[in-house]
């Protein structure tokens, strides 16, 4: 991968990498030197998945091979929003520990600037909620829990873990008890008996605690922080699918990810297989790259604190979201309508910790 020490013009259409340095990276990939090349810009991406952190390109660059017959390579140039080395460290360490990743060429990192990487063009995978669909893709969901293994399974180095916060979420998990107490102020609509009397709001917070002392005692591993398909894509070059968005990538428990995707058991949600069959699945990857023996067992139990813990945030943004300023509510949602269907879901996420909780 080419380490680019200097950027030329930062608000030029390339984010100030000189076309001649994507001639070098087009060279590398095809293994011969390229003569005459032109660079356009004829893809986009897809609306609604342009995300919110950084400003994306997409060149392709146009060129003749040995026998004189057109080529071209697209790339992926992303340049992040905040000034500070986050997402090029990640990326090239998550490159070189054999994470899957899109395949990354070159990058620009430096005290107090801008990240700037140059990866493979992918196809993303483009889905967003709901995921019905997705659990019972047998093809797209078992390359996502494949992906996940082997990225949660990777050799974090000496010089990576340096770079690798951790704690933040055994910390943000415990925040969580703060939302409870809004719990006593909902007003539930269409029927006021949805509420909660406080003994349940006592046990939901007792719940949490005993959580979260089992979430910090767990063995830490690599976490992704932002684990959704929409993450994901395919990678020709590599024919498998990788996941992109690696800025924030931190130490966690170290089942995290997958918590999110397995954690449910079989009556709580509907994939393809059922839970036990694709926690083997997984641990068939993971134990095999981390040289361990993790039980099915020990994994689903582990995967249940972590899960029911992703619930207490979904509680904690369905509460943000019944306030005066929601953040996913559009402008044609009936603002009522809107509201009805925030508290049902809270209303059955409440419901699931508390029956989950008593088992």
């Amino acid at each position: 991968m080419l380490e680019l020490t200097s950027l030329h013009n930062p608000d030029g259409g390339l984010f100030g990498i000189e076309p001649d340095a994507l001639a070098r990276i087009g060279e590398t990939i095809i293994g011969f030197p390229i003569q005459e090349y032109e660079i356009r810009f004829t893809h986009t991406l897809a609306e609604g998945f342009q995300g919110e952190r950084a400003d994306k390109c997409l060149p392709t660059l146009h060129f003749m091979d040995q026998r004189g017959m057109p080529k071209a390579i697209t790339l992926f140039i992303k340049r992040h929003h905040h000034y500070e080395q986050n997402e090029a460290i990640h990326h090239r360490h998550l490159a070189l520990a054999e994470a899957p990743v899109p395949r990354l060429y070159g990058y620009y990192s430096a005290p107090s600037q801008r990240d700037v990487t140059i990866s493979e063009f992918l196809e993303p995978l483009l889905i967003d909620e709901p995921y019905d669909d997705f659990l019972l893709d047998r093809r797209t969901f078992g390359a996502f829990l494949e992906a996940t293994a082997l990225f949660t399974s990777i050799q974090v180095t000496p010089q990576y873990h340096a770079h690798l916060e951790q704690g933040y979420f055994e910390q943000r998990f415990r925040s969580y008890v703060r939302n409870l107490d809004q719990l006593n102020h909902v007003a539930w609509p269409p029927s006021p008996t949805m509420a909660l009397p406080p003994v349940a709001i006592r046990t939901l917070t007792q719940l949490l605690h005993g959580l979260c002392d089992q979430a910090e005692t767990m063995k830490k591993g690599i976490y992704h922080w932002d684990h959704r398909p929409c993450n994901a894509g395919w990678s020709r070059l590599q024919n498998a699918l990788v996941i992109f968005d690696l800025e924030d990538t931190l130490l966690a428990p170290r089942f995290l990810d997958i918590a999110q995707w397995l954690g449910a058991p079989d009556t709580r949600e509907t994939r393809y297989a059922s839970q036990e069959h694709l926690a083997e699945g997984f641990l068939g990857i993971y134990n095999t790259r981390k040289g361990v023996k993790i039980s099915v067992d020990e994994f689903l139990a582990e995967v249940a604190v972590l899960w029911k813990l992703f619930l207490y945030g979904r509680i904690r943004w369905y509460l943000h979201e019944l306030g005066e300023q929601p953040t996913d509510r559009r402008e044609d949602n009936d603002p009522e309508v809107y509201k009805q269907g925030i508290c049902k879901r809270l209303h059955e996420a409440l419901m699931t910790l508390l029956a989950e909780g008593t088992c």
